[in-house]
């Protein structure tokens, strides 16, 4: 299982830019991101084989 991480630490791992860092959609549940979008979706919401049910989110960039 994964670790927490802040989001700074996380962008910066991942090595976003930093022009590009205020610009990143970011998906919630409540307090949780779910999902840095374009780069990656936390683990603990990511369709398993035990997964039951599975909505489904798409980002277009204009």
């Amino acid at each position: 299982m994964g670790e927490s991480k802040k989001l700074q630490d996380f962008m910066m791992d991942a090595r976003i830019p930093r022009a590009w860092r205020d610009r990143v959609p970011l998906v919630c549940a409540g307090e949780q991101i779910v999902w840095v979008v374009g780069w990656r979706i936390n683990h603990r919401v990511r369709v398993t084989d035990s997964t039951r049910r599975v909505l489904r989110l798409e980002f277009e960039r204009i």
